[in-house]
């Protein structure tokens, strides 16, 4: 389960979403108090080897996904409205693929609430595969 709460430990490669954003794979290097902010924040290294930060309280982290972990799947609305043709929105994203189309099929069911109400149109929605970065 993801958990909001979880303190990864220094060394650990862990997923994690930042502010709720799609989840990338990270090796955890310190944790230092940041000054300005008045909080510990966690220093890590992502998967391309740029180093960053962030604070670490209230970032969701899945340690029960394996590191290895290849793929995630994104359910995406794609608009096609003459004012907003090609604009994007990502719906949610999943570690295994039936969770990802349980989703969408939720979506078009209206049995979920898509981030953008304009549609529950199956035509509007794909499973984008993305490969962990």
């Amino acid at each position: 389960m993801p958990s909001a709460d979880y303190r990864p430990a220094i060394g650990e490669k862990i997923f994690v979403s930042l502010s709720g954003n799609i989840p990338i794979l990270i090796t955890v290097t310190g944790f230092d108090y940041h000054t300005y902010l008045k909080e510990e924040v966690m220093e890590f290294d992502r998967l391309n080897g740029r180093s960053d930060w962030s604070s670490y309280q209230g970032q969701t982290f899945f340690p029960e996904i394996s590191a290895d972990h290849p793929y995630l799947y994104v359910v995406v609305q794609i608009e096609d409205r003459e004012d907003a043709w090609g604009y994007q929105i990502e719906e949610g994203f999943f570690f295994h693929p039936d969770e990802a189309f349980a989703h969408l099929d939720s979506i078009t069911s209206g049995n979920v609430q898509p981030e953008n109400a304009h549609s529950t149109d199956p035509d509007d929605y794909v499973v984008e595969i993305r490969k962990v970065t």
